[in-house]
């Protein structure tokens, strides 16, 4: 019996303390307007900046605001002092999954606050620290391939590709990753990797 409300009581205590660290994960403050958010999505990726022939599908999805929980080696960028004014997000994928396109811009109130968020966030773009992620997300990474500075006329980006395994189906994820600030008036994103 004594053993029974022992397990009990660590149980609970687990559960408090998974509910508290998500209660107190650091994410941007968001100050979304209308406007903002239709500049940001002004700035994704569609369909027409890749070739046809990769028969892309796909389109807006809404902007995941969750706070971010992946960490590097205990790292998470602090984000809380971040203000976003406007979140779109798109995904793209082929008919059999096997490639799949996420691009999410986020507009800061300030380029000072963008170029801030990509400073902090530059660590977690190490192989290392996907590799981290990947276990995080319960997937092997295969392999994994920073594609630098985008084609664009932004300040603030960077796209990144990833092989992933997960049970036999293995899957290559694009990301593109766009920070501005409120006042940038660059255009969107045009065929970040070429045609």
């Amino acid at each position: 019996m004594r053993a029974r409300s022992a397990a009990a009581g660590v149980t609970a205590f687990v559960l408090v303390l998974l509910l508290c660290t998500a209660a107190f994960a650091d994410n941007y403050t968001f100050k979304r307007t209308a406007a903002g958010d239709a500049t940001a999505f002004s700035k994704t990726l569609r369909k027409a900046d890749f070739p046809a022939r990769l028969g892309l599908t796909g389109g807006r999805v809404t902007p995941d605001e969750t706070a971010n929980v992946d960490s590097c080696n205990g790292y998470i960028p602090k984000e809380h002092d971040l203000v976003v004014a406007g979140d779109a997000e798109s995904r793209l994928h082929d008919s059999a999954r096997s490639l799949v396109v996420d691009s999410q811009v986020e507009l800061f109130q300030s380029s000072a606050m963008a170029a801030t968020d990509v400073r902090r966030g530059k660590r977690m773009l190490a192989r290392p620290c996907q590799a981290q992620a990947a276990k995080q997300e319960h997937v092997k990474l295969v392999s994994y391939t920073v594609l630098g500075h985008p084609k664009c006329a932004c300040d603030f980006g960077s796209a990144c590709c990833s092989r992933r395994r997960r049970r036999s189906r293995t899957s290559t994820i694009c990301r593109s990753s766009r920070r501005s600030g409120k006042g940038d008036s660059r255009r969107r994103w045009r065929r970040p990797w070429g045609r």
